[in-house]
C-alpha cells in the first residue's frame, strides 16, 4: 500500500505519473512485495462525557431552555438530565445523540452557586461537576438591626435585567404609591414600599414584637397583583430576626439610649398600674440637634398592623388608658441620623371625668355670647371619654359643636389651656376657647397641628372660658365619637 501524507504527496504523484506517460509503453513488469503496514486510523469515540452547558447560569425564579452538548454519547428520547435539587426538569429534548435541550424551572428556595449537571442515559451517568451556577435576581443592603421590635430600611437592585421591575405608580397626598410592587414576608415580618424605578426599589420593613425569631425567606412581586404575568424575585432565608427582650418603662422617668448605626432601633415597654382612666403622655428627645427622634407606639399585640401611631418632629403623644395592657415602643430615627436619645411616658390621673358629651349647640359663624348649654368642668386635669359629634345635614349649615366651661381662678391667670382631641384620627374635630363674654377668642398659644386637634390656648384671664368641639370640614359621621384632655399649664 502507497502511504500518502498530505497535499504535497498527491501532488508529487501526479507529476512522476505525467513524466511516465511522456515514454514508450514496455511490457507490464511482475508485481512488487507488499509494502509496510500504515499508521492506526483514528481512535474510537472513547468515554462519553458532558462538554458543555449554555447558558452556564440563571436566576432564581425563572424558567428557561439549557443545551447540553455531549462527547462519544448515545443520547436519544429516553434520555434525562438532573440539576439538583431547587431545580424542577420540564422537558428534555434530544436534538442529537450528542445533544439536548432542557426545559428547567428553578425554585425560589433553590441554593443559588455551582451545582453538578447529570445526564443519565440507561445505565449510564456522564456528569460535568459545578457546570451550571444559580443566581439571585436581585441584591438587598439592609440599613439597621433585624431584631423583634424593629424598622428597617431596605435597598433592592434588579440585576436580571431582562426583567426591570414594575414601576407603575398612582399619585396620592402623600405621593407615590407604587402599585405593583409588594413584597411575601415570614410570619411577623411586613414591608411598605416608598419607592421603585425601573431596576431599584426601596421598602421599609417592619418587624412585630411577636415575630417568631430566626431565619425566613422574602420574595420581592413584581407585576400586578394576583396576575399570572407577576415576577418573583426572592431572597431565601434573608431575613434573620433576632430575639430581643423590651427595655421596661417606669411612668416619670425617661429611659436613655445611643443609636451607633442608621436605622438602628430601640425596643420599650409600658405598663399601666391602673386600669382607672389615666393620661398617658409618651415622648422621645434628643440632645443632639441632627438626631430626629421618633418612635411607633403599638398596643400589647406588638404587631405593625395595629400601630397606634408613629410619632416624629416632635416626638410626644398622649393616649387615654383604661386598661392594663402593655404598649410598646420602638424607637425610629426615621432620617438615618445616629446619636443620643431619651424616651419615656408620664402617667396623669384627672381630677374630673365624664363619661359623654353630645351635640348641645351649633357654633355661630361669629361669636355671639355664652352658649345655652355647656358642661361644667369643676378641676383640671379633665377628661372627656366619649364625645359625639354629628355632620350638619348641610355643608353650608354652621357646624356642630360641644361646649364646656371653666372657670379661671387667681391661680391659674395667664396660663393656658392644653386641648386635645384624641382617639380617631379621622374625627376631624376643631377646638375653639371664647373668654367669659363668649365672645373674645382665646388664642392659640403653641398650636401643635393643623387640624387644631392638640393646641394650647392662652394667656387665660380670669372668670370662666368656653370650649367650643366642633366639626371640621372633613369630619366623617362614621368616626363621630372622640375622647378630650382638657389641661392647665
Amino acid at each position: 500500500m502507497t502511504k500518502r501524507t498530505g497535499l504535497g504527496a498527491f501532488t508529487t504523484a501526479i507529476i512522476l505519473g505525467a513524466i511516465a506517460c511522456t515514454g514508450s509503453t514496455g511490457p507490464q513488469g511482475a508485481s512488487g512485495a507488499p509494502g509496510s503496514p500504515g499508521e492506526p486510523g483514528p481512535a474510537g469515540t472513547g468515554t462519553p462525557s458532558v462538554s458543555a452547558v449554555t447558558p452556564a447560569s440563571a436566576f432564581l425564579a425563572r424558567t428557561t431552555d439549557v443545551q447540553i452538548v455531549g462527547n462519544g454519547t448515545s443520547w436519544s428520547a429516553s434520555t434525562t438530565v438532573d440539576f439538583g435539587a431547587g431545580i424542577t426538569v420540564n422537558k428534555v429534548q434530544a436534538a442529537s445523540v450528542t445533544g439536548l435541550v432542557a426545559n428547567i424551572t428553578i425554585q425560589d428556595t433553590a441554593t443559588t452557586g455551582p451545582r453538578d449537571v447529570t445526564v443519565n442515559d440507561g445505565s449510564t451517568k456522564e456528569t460535568y461537576s459545578q457546570a451550571f451556577t444559580i443566581l439571585a435576581p436581585a441584591t438587598e443592603a439592609v440599613s439597621g438591626v433585624v431584631a423583634q421590635g424593629s424598622i428597617q430600611t431596605v435597598h433592592f437592585v434588579d440585576v436580571d435585567i431582562a426583567t426591570p421591575f414594575d414601576a407603575t405608580n398612582m399619585s396620592s397626598l402623600f405621593g407615590n404609591d407604587f402599585t405593583n410592587v409588594s413584597f411575601t414576608t415570614p410570619s411577623g415580618v411586613s414591608a411598605e414600599v416608598s419607592n421603585v424605578t425601573d431596576y431599584t426599589a426601596d421598602a421599609v420593613f417592619l418587624v412585630d414584637v411577636k415575630a417568631p425569631a430566626g431565619k425566613g425567606d422574602v420574595t420581592l412581586v413584581s407585576g400586578p397583583a394576583m396576575d399570572a404575568s407577576d415576577v418573583n424575585f426572592p431572597f431565601p432565608a434573608s431575613v434573620d430576626v433576632a430575639a430581643r427582650t423590651p427595655t421596661a418603662l417606669a411612668s416619670g422617668t425617661m429611659a436613655t439610649g445611643n443609636t451607633k448605626n442608621p436605622s438602628d432601633t430601640a425596643l420599650y415597654s409600658f405598663t399601666p398600674a391602673t386600669a382607672a382612666v389615666t393620661i398617658l403622655d409618651f415622648a422621645a428627645s434628643s440632645t443632639s440637634s441632627t438626631v430626629t427622634p421618633g418612635f411607633a407606639l403599638l398596643p400589647k399585640s406588638g404587631a405593625f398592623a395595629d400601630l397606634l401611631a408613629f410619632v416624629s418632629q416632635p416626638s410626644t403623644l398622649t393616649m387615654l388608658n383604661t386598661a392594663t395592657d402593655p404598649y410598646y415602643l420602638v424607637y425610629w430615627d426615621n432620617t438615618g441620623a445616629t446619636g443620643p436619645f431619651s424616651i419615656g411616658v408620664t402617667s396623669t390621673t384627672p381630677a374630673t371625668t365624664a363619661g359623654s358629651a353630645t351635640d348641645e349647640s351649633a357654633l355661630p359663624a361669629m361669636p355671639s355670647g355664652p352658649p345655652a348649654a355647656a358642661q361644667t368642668i369643676t378641676a383640671l386635669p379633665f377628661v372627656l371619654t366619649t364625645g359625639t359629634l354629628t355632620a350638619p345635614a348641610m355643608a353650608t349649615s354652621p357646624a356642630n359643636a360641644d361646649w364646656f366651661q371653666y372657670t379661671v381662678t387667681a391661680a391659674d391667670v395667664g396660663k393656658s389651656l392644653h386641648i386635645q382631641i384624641l382617639g380617631d384620627a379621622n374625627t376631624d374635630a376643631v377646638v375653639s376657647v371664647f373668654a367669659s363674654n363668649g365672645i373674645t377668642v382665646v388664642g392659640e398659644a403653641a398650636p401643635t397641628d393643623a387640624s387644631l386637634e392638640d393646641t394650647t390656648f392662652g394667656p387665660l384671664a380670669a372668670g370662666i372660658n368656653y370650649i367650643a368641639v366642633s366639626t371640621g370640614a372633613q369630619f366623617d359621621n362614621a368616626d363621630a365619637t372622640y375622647s378630650m384632655a382638657v389641661r392647665i399649664q
